[in-house]
């Protein structure tokens, strides 16, 4: 994977570029998951319900922090 300079805008030319095949069915299929995204925090304060679409049939746990760069 190509990183992309400041300076440059490659991005959207490496994007267009790549075949991204069949788009993905967002029709939902009645399953739900448990999600939650929290500011400032590490505790879930107000669960919410993602609705699955397509084949989806799995939920994934992901906990992490993100920062912004310089």
């Amino acid at each position: 994977m190509e990183t992309c300079p400041p300076s440059l805008d490659r991005c959207g030319i490496i994007l267009s570029e790549i075949n991204l095949g069949t788009p993905m069915d967002t029709t939902p299929n009645g399953l739900v998951c448990p999600a939650c995204f929290q500011v400032n925090d590490f505790e879930c304060k107000q669960e919410e319900e993602l609705q699955c679409t397509g084949d989806q049939n799995n939920c994934l746990a992901v906990t992490g922090t993100a920062t912004r760069g310089n």
